[in-house]
């Protein structure tokens, strides 16, 4: 249900939990890329911002459907 209308999902990243919100209609295999969340430079330079030199955090979707069992529907 929830991939039909969007939702708030934590999310764990390098830093810790994050929150976002999924957009209506997300499917499986969609993604979702987080900049500057991802792995901070190897050997940045001198007097850098640390937030700019990081890679980014891609978020890929894998939404489960429930199964339909028309047995216990009729009861």
């Amino acid at each position: 249900m929830e991939a039909l209308v969007g939702a708030k999902l934590t999310i764990q990243t390098i830093d810790g939990p994050l929150t976002i919100q999924t957009v209506a209609g997300v499917t499986t295999g969609d993604k979702m890329t987080l900049k500057h969340y991802g792995v901070p430079e190897f050997n940045p330079p001198e007097n850098y911002d640390p937030q700019q030199l990081r890679g980014d955090h891609i978020v890929k979707f894998r939404v489960l459907m429930p199964q339909y069992d028309p047995k216990g529907a009729s009861k």
